[in-house]
């Protein structure tokens, strides 16, 4: 045991995956009191000192109530060896099992959660990066103080092919075009990846502090402290408290539809609504099979309180949103959220009758076609 670290509660999901049994040997090694949520068929796999916790990390009622007395809750269950072909699987384990692990986290006041998100943007991966971004967004609007950590690809045992890539790599950090994206989307060892893990559980941060590729690499178990190098920069927020701007509403009817989240409140004759769309959402991605439409046909009028929308039209006209901003977006388009901050529109509507109580037009209008529209009104007017 490590006199000079100060000992914690770990709770882990995923305690007898790649990263997992490793890790919870780790901390018990520095002093630590860990329990591991474990399926029954695999409780043998836990670490002999860890104390096992059976069941299913997709139902939080089957394990929340064993959560207490953890301050710390290190989320590691998500798609085994992800690919481009697993997006199904991403939406089925990835992304409810976090949200398990924040629903259970935030009845039980466990005070930090680790999670293991990806490297991002990237050219590839898209429906991955996509459901690692949603889970970042649930972590931010629970409150919790979290550690978000970043890598790309995780080098160890059965997961050595992609060594073959360093020189590759070392090339493009020389680049000054790609050097930065070859510094996000590097290598980590599994070793890096413990020590990453071992620091956020022993030095747990204020707000959300997301620490990428360069940052992992940097951290290394020493006698008596974890550190990670000491020009380490992470994003940090201050949410010691809930974000007023997510936080939930009172007697709203709240609901989610492709990953975004939404609350409804009736107020006269009209709906004000909060929409929430995590990083890497893409209507047509995420909410076209839902719909079954090729484009979204509503129209969009509010306020955007927070990040930044990409709208494209079926004819190529195209606009860019960024908060604080007023929109008014016509039915017939596609859209996306631009970079990776959550978008927080707060819209009005009328329902069916939306279009026409707001003065909209009942399709996208071509740009060009609709200013020799208003230029003839101008002429009307003259004669």
């Amino acid at each position: 045991q490590c006199a000079e670290v100060a000992a914690h509660d770990v709770f882990v999901t995923g305690g007898t995956g790649y990263l997992g049994r490793p890790l919870i040997e780790a901390l018990i090694a520095r002093g630590h009191r860990v329990r591991g949520l474990v399926r029954p068929e695999s409780e043998t796999k836990l670490p002999l000192d860890a104390t096992p916790v059976l069941g299913n990390a997709l139902d939080a009622t089957t394990w929340a109530a064993r959560l207490p007395p953890s301050d710390t809750l290190v989320h590691l269950v998500g798609t085994p060896r992800p690919n481009p072909s697993k997006a199904r699987q991403f939406r089925e384990i990835d992304l409810p099992s976090i949200r398990a692990s924040v629903s259970a986290a935030t009845a039980a006041g466990v005070r930090h959660l680790v999670y293991v998100s990806v490297a991002q943007p990237a050219p590839i991966m898209r429906a991955y990066i996509a459901v690692r971004s949603e889970g970042e967004a649930l972590i931010r609007a629970s409150g919790i103080a979290a550690t978000v950590l970043r890598p790309w690809y995780v080098l160890g045992p059965r997961h050595r092919w992609p060594y073959l890539l360093v020189p590759i790599y070392a090339l493009l950090a020389r680049l000054p075009p790609t050097a930065d994206g070859a510094q996000r989307l590097g290598l980590v060892s599994r070793t890096q990846m413990i020590a990453a893990l071992v620091h956020a559980v022993e030095d747990p941060p204020r707000g959300v502090r997301v620490v990428g590729v360069p940052d992992i690499r940097r951290a290394r178990l020493n006698p008596g402290a974890t550190v990670f190098g000491a020009d380490i920069t992470v994003e940090e927020s201050d949410m010691s408290s809930t974000d007023p701007l997510l936080a939930p509403l009172k007697d709203a009817d709240h609901r989610e539809v492709g990953g975004v989240q939404l609350d409804v409140q009736r107020t006269a004759d009209a709906r004000v609504k909060r929409v929430v769309y995590p990083p890497g959402f893409r209507w047509s991605t995420h909410m076209k099979s839902l719909v079954g439409t090729k484009l979204c046909m509503h129209a969009h009028v509010g306020f955007l309180a927070r990040g930044r929308i990409r709208i494209e039209y079926d004819d190529g006209c195209s606009s860019e949103y960024t908060a604080p901003e007023v929109i008014a977006i016509e039915p017939g388009h596609d859209g996306w959220v631009v970079g990776n901050e959550p978008v927080v529109l707060i819209e009005f509507d009328f329902e069916r009758d939306t279009i026409r109580r707001l003065g909209m037009p009942e399709a996208h209008q071509h740009r060009t076609a609709a200013l020799s529209k208003e230029e003839g009104g101008r002429r009307k007017k003259k004669e």
